[in-house]
């Protein structure tokens, strides 16, 4: 298998490299897993999962559960097992005026409209109707990394990810002079894990043109080339 770095493997780095005591592991590691938490929420990463919660006829919001770290989006299911589009985010101004000016539910509403307030709260509307669940597709935070795990994070970005985050925290806490360093260092391997994952996702500018075995027609270079003669 290819060179794929554990936790202990970038503990030993950043030990090595802020030049740490063998009794500083413990504050080497936690620093590594802040990095990755830190990354994972920066990257907009693509852990989902799916909750399903029931409401009560009349309900216009509802608590998010503490493992929701991001919400993709939110859909109403109706008895008949129809389903909302996903719903859009709006003020929660409006959602209070919705919710004062009518006091009903909508039956089957088609699209629905919500605002998070706080953490943990979501105000909705139109309010929920008799058997109506919400369905909440999220993000989630990376599980703790053990010595012998490795980072949910592709190489090479992964390894110097974790362990240029932790360097930042550790040369904080030893007022090391390399700090500015590893500040940039750091930034830089979080805008190229970025540029990475847009062309994963296929960035039109970035990502390869693909043959399907059609007629290609004029070649695009060279057409350009002969419009400027």
């Amino acid at each position: 298998m290819s060179f794929q770095p554990t936790l202990a493997d970038i503990r030993n780095q950043v030990m090595l490299k802020l030049r740490l005591d063998p009794e500083d592991t413990e504050s080497a590691s936690y620093w590594i897993q802040q990095a990755y938490l830190e990354i994972a929420q920066y990257a907009a990463f693509e852990w989902d999962r799916t909750v399903l919660l029931g409401l009560q006829p009349g309900d216009g919001q509802f608590d998010l559960p503490c493992e929701v770290a991001m919400l993709r989006h939110i859909q109403m299911l109706y008895p008949d097992g129809t389903c909302s589009q996903p719903a859009q985010q709006v003020r929660g101004e409006a959602i209070l005026a919705r919710q004062q000016q009518f006091d009903s539910s909508d039956g089957l509403a088609s699209q629905i409209s919500y605002s998070v307030m706080g953490q943990f709260s979501i105000m909705f509307w139109p309010l929920a109707g008799d058997g109506q669940q919400v369905q909440i597709l999220h993000t989630v935070l990376p599980d703790q990394l053990e010595d012998d795990d490795w980072p949910d994070l592709a190489e090479p970005y992964g390894s110097k990810l974790l362990e240029y985050g932790a360097l930042v925290e550790g040369s904080k806490f030893k007022k090391d002079p390399l700090m500015n360093d590893f500040e940039l260092s750091y930034r830089m391997w979080k805008d190229n894990y970025i540029s990475w994952l847009s062309r994963r996702r296929g960035s039109g500018s970035l990502a390869f043109e693909v043959w399907t075995g059609a007629d290609p027609g004029p070649d695009r270079l060279e057409a350009e080339s002969e419009a400027w003669h």
